[in-house]
């Protein structure tokens, strides 16, 4: 907010929930563009003995407000671990940058999918990736608003 405030706005958005929540993941499960949430959560009357937790999706339906990127990582049987690898982003004279993760959401895990918002931004000049053995690749002039498909090298080249 323009005061430095943070607003909690989940209710109006229709995610709040008053449930015990574990996990929240972030991710475009739609793959319309528009990032969606995945929630673990038990219910106030949940019973570990008897029940199992609920997991629920809320996917974005707000109207698209601008464009974006996203990447798709592939392991090959055999290949290089993905965990590490960063992605830079070049757009409109800025780099964004991005990691793989794992192991860094409590309960959960996410994808290897990366999504970069872009705003009103109409083209990406160039998307560098540094795989976490120090190899890099580069793609120039990605198509935008679309996932792109990256296989990581396999180990032996």
């Amino acid at each position: 907010m323009a005061d430095g405030q943070v607003r909690n706005v989940s209710f109006l958005a229709a995610v709040a929930l008053e449930h015990d929540c574990r996990m929240v993941v972030a991710e475009d499960v739609n793959l319309d563009g528009r990032l969606d949430l995945v929630v673990d959560h038990n219910p106030p009357d949940w019973d570990a003995n008897t029940d199992g937790s609920h997991l629920s999706v809320f996917l974005n339906n707000m109207p698209a407000v601008g464009n974006f990127i996203g990447l798709a990582f592939q392991r090959r049987p055999g290949g290089i671990e993905l965990n590490g690898t960063r992605i830079y982003v070049s757009c409109g004279g800025r780099e964004t940058v991005g990691y793989i993760v794992d192991g860094d959401s409590f309960e959960s895990q996410h994808s290897t999918t990366k999504h970069f918002g872009l705003g009103s931004a109409t083209e990406v000049e160039s998307v560098r990736i540094v795989w976490p053995d120090g190899l890099e690749r580069i793609v120039t002039n990605p198509a935008i608003n679309r996932y792109h498909r990256i296989p990581a090298p396999a180990r032996d080249r």
